[in-house]
């Protein structure tokens, strides 16, 4: 089972930066559990008690009041966590029992374009009141130098990732019966996910050029996270973006890929490992990277970005994301838009988008023959005027068949 839980903390600057003083989250739920963020923002002494001063820590609601002298930062920020006790509707006969956790602890880059600050490690035992916590995280003048993006208006962002590996048994002590019977959840979409924002394993990096500096049309930009990417060089006009890739995982996924990754091809990409394509936005490739990756693309990231992704899963011969566009796409036709979108499904070779379409404009001809896009866009294409007028014509001959009417 695997959860995860940010920490916003606002006006980072202004907590207390005294040496071992604590300030802590408050509790939150992950898998059934509370957990609660432990953060030393001037640092924590490895021979520091601290349990004491756990009955009085400072919240980020005290932050403001507190009066103790600030200064810049310097030194380290001590960060950690703590398994405080289950939630309530959890019952257990055994206030020591034990799990086992594999975790990721994070400061975010919040821009994208530098990695996470990040630890990840496991614990075969923990049991309520256990902590772990790092005395050396990270530099304080890292994190609050916002020229780095780990500090956006002096709003630091923290997530904590637990993976339960397994959990106790009622009435059953033994940690090889635990593991027996608890089968750890498959894994390797978030492993392939972590991957892809790791750069150091890639071996080939793609270039995406945007024209424009952002999305196009009515397009918005994605919503997923910057994965595996930063920014390279802006102007006014022209973007680039890099991604940093694995040819194996693409080739495997892409037949486009597989031909041009291939040592044998005529690509120069196969020898120089490099990749420049101009005919998408990066906002859009960056969510094509993650379905190659995890097979997985979500429903807000086909509304904003729909027309691009169903064109670049008809380039790069992803059938699964070709449909799901097309299905998603068929569901929020509208009369001013049904002309563009008919345009569209038939240069992507979109076959269930067009029929849907074609029946969406024979049912309601009148008030789409009255929209812009059929006048400025569908009146050009005399062969797709010949095929909606073929599948009217088709369908009122079908509704006289099923009425019992003769010709």
């Amino acid at each position: 089972m695997r959860a995860t839980q940010q920490w916003k903390i606002e006006n980072f600057d202004s907590l207390p930066d005294r040496k071992n003083r604590l300030t802590l989250s408050p509790k939150f739920d992950l898998n059934g559990r509370w957990w609660r963020f432990m953060l030393w923002p001037g640092g924590k002494t490895d021979d520091h008690d601290h349990h004491a001063e756990e009955q009085n820590p400072i919240t980020l609601e005290d932050a403001d009041d507190d009066n103790e002298e600030k200064h810049a930062p310097t030194g380290q920020i001590s960060l950690g966590f703590k398994l405080c006790d289950y939630t309530d509707g959890v019952e257990d006969d055994d206030p020591e029992a034990v799990i086992a956790i594999k975790y990721t602890l994070k400061i975010l880059n919040q821009t994208g374009r530098r990695p996470d600050i990040t630890v990840t490690d496991s614990d075969p035992h923990m049991t309520a009141g256990d902590e772990i916590f790092f005395t050396t995280f990270a530099e304080s003048a890292r994190v609050q130098d916002e020229e780095k993006g780990f500090s956006v208006n002096s709003t630091v962002m923290v997530e904590l990732d637990v993976r339960t590996i397994f959990e106790p048994v009622h009435g059953e002590s033994s940690l090889t019966t635990h593991s027996c019977q608890r089968v750890p959840a498959p894994t390797i979409i978030s492993d392939l996910t972590d991957l892809l924002r790791d750069e150091r394993f890639h071996d080939a990096v793609i270039t995406v050029v945007s024209s424009n500096g952002g999305g196009s049309g009515n397009q918005s930009a994605a919503s997923s996270k910057r994965s595996g990417s930063r920014t390279r060089a802006a102007t006014a006009a022209i973007k680039e973006e890099e991604f940093h890739v694995h040819k194996a995982i693409l080739s495997a996924r892409s037949p486009y890929f597989r031909a041009m990754f291939n040592e044998h091809s005529s690509f120069q990409e196969s020898s120089t490992h490099k990749v420049r394509i101009t005919d998408i936005e990066p906002a859009a490739f960056r969510v094509l990277l993650h379905f190659l990756y995890t097979d997985e693309c979500t429903t807000q990231n086909i509304s904003e970005l729909g027309t691009h992704l169903l064109a670049a899963s008809d380039k790069y011969g992803l059938d699964r994301l070709h449909k799901m566009c097309q299905a998603h796409m068929c569901k929020q036709l509208t009369v001013d838009s049904v002309c563009n979108q008919l345009l569209v499904a038939t240069q992507h070779h979109a076959e269930l988008l067009k029929t849907e379409c074609l029946g969406f404009i024979a049912r309601r001809a009148d008030e789409v023959m009255d929209t812009e896009g059929y006048k400025n866009e569908l009146r050009c294409h005399p062969d797709l005027v010949m095929e909606i007028m073929a599948y009217k014509l088709g369908n009122k001959k079908r509704k006289r068949s099923a009425g019992g009417g003769s010709s």
